[in-house]
């Protein structure tokens, strides 16, 4: 049951990033109610600690349903089978928080098709659906389960930060 509600605050907490995204600066939901961001707004609206919105944030950025700016199409979500095990309480916001903050240094080096293998292999151990009759799989295990797909995402793992390099010259 908790999953459930779970789902429903990263639903809501994409549409505000959605509205958010789409409109002026001045004309943001979290400006118009006095917020810097939208992590303090949902902070204040669910009175949770900013360690729990942000978790909530991340989740939401992986599993929320963009519009397309020149039809008004509703586009499939970048983690589309786990948006339907969240929606199905099959995995919890923490689990998909863990998975993304792991994935997404290596992302941008992944094709598509390998981005949504990663998100089917994530949703089915999460949901106990995997080959061998494994239990559903907890926030823990799905993050390490990640940890294996970023490095077969990106095998050159991430690239030195410029800056970081510089100083250490």
């Amino acid at each position: 049951m908790s999953r459930l509600a779970d789902a429903m605050l990263v639903e809501a907490t994409g549409h505000i990033q959605a509205r958010d995204d789409a409109a002026d600066r001045g004309d943001r939901l979290c400006s118009r109610k006095g917020c810097r961001d939208t992590n303090e707004l949902l902070r204040r609206a669910t009175r949770c600690s900013s360690q729990r919105t942000a978790e909530l944030g991340r989740a939401a950025r992986g599993v929320r349903r963009r519009l397309a700016v020149s039809s008004g199409e509703l586009l499939p979500a970048r983690f589309p089978c786990l948006r339907e095990a969240l929606g199905a309480g099959e995995v919890s916001s923490e689990a998909l928080s863990g998975i993304f903050r792991v994935l997404e240094q290596a992302l941008p080096a992944a094709t598509v098709e390998q981005r949504l293998a990663a998100d089917e292999e994530l949703a089915a151990a999460g949901r106990g659906a995997s080959p061998g009759g494994h239990p559903p799989a907890g926030c823990d295990d799905l993050r390490l389960q990640a940890q294996v797909w970023a490095a077969v995402l990106d095998p050159d793992g991430a690239e030195p930060r410029d800056d970081r390099a510089t100083r250490l010259a």
